[in-house]
């Protein structure tokens, strides 16, 4: 919960933020389920997921649908996405400041845990392009519609539109 109140929040929409919940839930139910660990008690006694505990995780994600989304098959970004969310919460909690413990690393050894971290997760991600920006209209192309579009004048008091664009409510 410090995750998504105290910082989660201020960097998404409140939109994505039940989306990141229910991502991190998963990985809750990862750490009991497969792992058989209490996922606080092991980061808060400076324990970090290995490589292959990771790895688990985005199987995990693969295997265990979430009937309240699109399925992973259908969509590989989902799978980005979780994983995003996921290496996000894990970054976070290495500091133990901000998930309440007493162990503390160096600024050294977070920035490798960190690090690392990130190597994994980007070995993982499927890689489904990103969405693209619709590029803007040019200047030729938005007169070009107003050329077809903007209604003529017929008379003084009687105005002409082009067939089949505007209709009568």
């Amino acid at each position: 919960m410090r995750w998504a109140v105290r910082y989660r929040r201020y960097r998404v929409q409140s939109s994505k933020v039940e989306s990141n919940l229910r991502t991190i839930g998963r990985i809750y139910e990862w750490a009991e389920s497969v792992a058989g660990l209490d996922l606080d008690d092991y980061l808060t006694s400076r324990n970090h997921l290995s490589s292959r505990q990771i790895e688990s995780i985005a199987l995990y994600f693969r295997t265990k649908g979430d009937s309240t989304e699109a399925s992973v098959e259908a969509d590989p970004g989902i799978l980005d996405h979780h994983l995003s969310v996921a290496e996000n919460f894990l970054k976070w909690a290495l500091d133990s400041d901000n998930r309440g413990g007493v162990c503390r690393l160096s600024l050294e050894e977070l920035c490798t845990e960190r690090s690392h971290i990130e190597q994994v997760f980007r070995s993982l991600r499927i890689g489904a392009r990103p969405s693209q920006r619709i590029q803007p209209l040019t200047e030729s192309e938005i007169e070009a519609l107003r050329r077809v579009l903007v209604p003529k004048e017929e008379s003084a008091d009687r105005w002409m539109f082009p067939k089949g664009v505007f209709r009568r409510l």
